[in-house]
């Protein structure tokens, strides 16, 4: 029987190759795409058996699905993820960024008028919100992102209670093993590979290594995030 299948992407973690993989795999005709700044919980009767859900999702509109769907995700080291993220910003094309959302315009612009260092120091909400601890994010309220560094301890274990709900979750260091993973939860993705799409730098390219103490001050909880995502894999 095939279950339906939830996707949380965020942002920077290859979801542009994974869901390419997922229509690949089940069809395009198969694939919900929500919109980015979905913000009302979903309905859980959109979880039809054999559909799969995908975008950047929070954990606030997709926690009514539990039970209905198989929740699953990738997470990503948060310093190459933020290094990425400022360079995927910096190389957009300006007109296209303008184009789409407020957000992502203003992120473009930003990351070509300021260095990495100043654009991690930046405190514009939105910026701060994807380059400190941005992939926690997801998985917390916008008051308990919020209010995380009061207790990260607390923090993290909320985090990893939500992220306990889903049945698969990967590293972007292992998309195969991601993939067998995902393969035993729907036969579907047997055999599949993932392709390199959307690919940007590391946190070891272009000196960004130089600002790694300022990137760990910033994402503190992302950094135990991913520690967990690497024991989910092992």
């Amino acid at each position: 029987m095939q279950h339906h299948l939830t996707f949380m992407h965020v942002p920077k973690t290859a979801g542009t190759s994974l869901v390419r993989t997922i229509v690949d795999c089940v069809g395009y005709s198969q694939v919900d795409a929500m919109h980015d700044g979905a913000a009302e919980p979903l309905d859980p009767s959109i979880a039809v058996a054999g559909r799969v859900l995908v975008g950047h999702l929070a954990w606030t509109v997709l926690a009514p699905l539990a039970g209905q769907t198989r929740f699953v995700t990738v997470l990503r080291d948060p310093l190459s993820r933020a290094a990425s993220l400022y360079r995927f910003w910096r190389e957009a094309d300006q007109a296209v960024a303008d184009a789409g959302p407020p957000s992502y315009a203003l992120g473009s612009r930003l990351a070509k008028e300021l260095s990495f260092e100043e654009f991690l120091r930046n405190e514009h909400p939105y910026v701060a919100s994807q380059v400190r601890d941005g992939q926690a994010r997801f998985l917390l309220t916008v008051e308990e992102w919020r209010a995380r560094n009061r207790n990260l301890t607390a923090s993290l274990a909320l985090c990893q209670k939500r992220l306990a709900a889903f049945s698969v979750v990967g590293t972007t260091n292992d998309l195969p093993g991601f993939i067998n993973r995902l393969a035993a939860v729907d036969e579907r993705f047997a055999g599949a590979s993932v392709p390199h799409l959307n690919k940007t730098v590391s946190a070891s390219d272009n000196n960004y290594s130089a600002q790694a103490e300022l990137l760990r001050q910033f994402n503190p909880l992302d950094v135990l995030l991913y520690e967990t995502a690497m024991e989910c894999t092992g």
